[in-house]
Parts: structure tokens; sequence; C-alpha cells
């Protein structure tokens, strides 16, 4: 199998990488640091015995033309393409400027839309293709922060269901997961729920190709959660600071 992953070089990137190279997945890498990147497809091959490459590409400059030329080049037609790319804005709850309106744009939902566009006829050749994306608990309903994030997150829902659509006749399957929080560098801050494991979300992403999973939660019990968040009344919810 080969796998495309973006979005190698985060802390969720890294452990869906390890995963699949212990499946024997040979793995081309794109993320926006170089050294992470060396070292990771460094010890995949050690560890695993893995064939991996990998290509420095940050999304804001993205370059689908080249980046599909690279794959193609040193690794052939792909089986898996894997979008990890996310990026939350920590000041999103105040109104921002157009650089990191546009920032958050791109990653969230531009990139991942133009690379799986791109790598489309990849996909539906393959004789067991996988389309992988990462939505957000946070696009379940509006709500006064996380605005642009949340926004893009849901719009990349509605992306993924209409793959789904498209690939219905085809030998792709279409994974799309909302995530709740995971343990990674950047949740350091208190929450009401403990993050969830890094590994075990990796794991599950990992165990779910090949199978159809339109908006699953990671972890599953954020449904129940989710559920009765979106059931609240409106002269609840629009009291609400947090979540």
């Amino acid at each position: 199998m080969k796998t495309l992953i973006i979005g190698a070089a985060s802390t969720l990137g890294r452990e869906v990488a390890r995963s699949l190279a212990k499946r024997q997945h040979h793995l081309f890498l794109v993320g926006s640091d170089a050294r992470d990147l060396e070292a990771l497809a460094r010890d995949l091959s050690v560890r695993f015995n893995a064939k991996v490459q990998y290509i420095m590409m940050d999304m804001i400059a993205l370059d689908t033309k080249k980046l599909m030329k690279e794959v193609h080049n040193k690794f052939g037609r792909i089986d898996n393409l894997l979008c990890l790319t996310g990026f939350h804005h920590e000041d999103e709850n105040q109104f921002m400027d157009e650089k990191e309106l546009t920032r958050l744009t791109l990653v969230n939902f531009e990139a991942p839309v133009k690379i799986i566009n791109r790598f489309i006829e990849d996909l539906t050749s393959s004789t067991q293709g996988n389309c992988v994306g990462l939505g957000s608990i946070f696009a379940q309903r509006g709500r006064r922060t996380s605005i642009i994030y949340g926004s893009c997150k849901h719009g990349l829902e509605y992306y993924f269901e209409a793959l789904r659509h498209r690939f219905a006749n085809t030998r792709c399957r279409v994974q799309f997961y909302r995530l709740g929080w995971v343990e990674t560098q950047d949740s350091r801050d208190n929450r009401f729920f403990k993050p969830a494991s890094v590994v075990m979300v990796a794991e599950s992403i990992a165990n779910g190709l090949g199978k159809d999973r339109l908006n699953s939660y990671l972890p599953g019990w954020w449904q129940f959660v989710v559920f009765f968040y979106k059931l609240l009344p409106w002269f609840i919810f629009k009291r609400l600071t947090k979540f």
C-alpha cells in the first residue's frame, strides 16, 4: 500500500505514520518542517524497515502540481491519501486581520481540497484506495469562538460527504473523523474533558482504512457529549463562553 500523509510532521501525523509503517505501508510524508520529516523517515526505515520518502511543503504556499510530480517520480501512484492538516488560532475569539484569516482558511479547508482534487485519479484507480480527513467537534454548532476554524471544518465535512458519493462506484473508501481534544503538543491548557491519547487516535485512523466512516467521532464517546450540546436551548447556549 502506498500512502501519502499530509501533515506528517505534526504530533498526530507522526503517530499515524508509525502505525502505518508497522503495517508495512510505503509512506510519502509531507510537512512544513524538513528536520522533523527527515528524522521521522529515518526512524521508520530503521524500526519497521519501511520505504519512506518525504518533501517539505508549507500549506500556505501549496503547489499541488509540484507535489504530484514529486510523489509520482519517487513513489508512483498512491493508494491512500491522509489529510491530517489543521491549524487553530488561540485568539480566534477576537476579530483577526486578513492574513491570519487567510492562513486559517488555507490550512483547514483550501489545502486539503486542492490536494485531494489533484490526486483523485490515483485514488479512484486504486483497487483499495482510501481518502481520510479530519474534522472537529468545534464544527458541530456555530459559536462565538473558533468561528473561522469551525466554519472551515464544517465545510470540509460537506466536501468529504460529497466525495463519498462521488466514490460510491469505485473501490476508494472515505473516512472522515470529528476529533475531540487530543493529547498533542498544543493541548497544554485545562479542559473539561481529558484529552485522548494520540496513540489511540492514530491506531483508530489506521484501523479504519478500507471502511466507510463518515463523521465518526474520535474518541467515540464524544458523540454523546455533542448530541446533548446540540440540544441545548438557545437561552442557555448563548450564555456559554467555553467549549
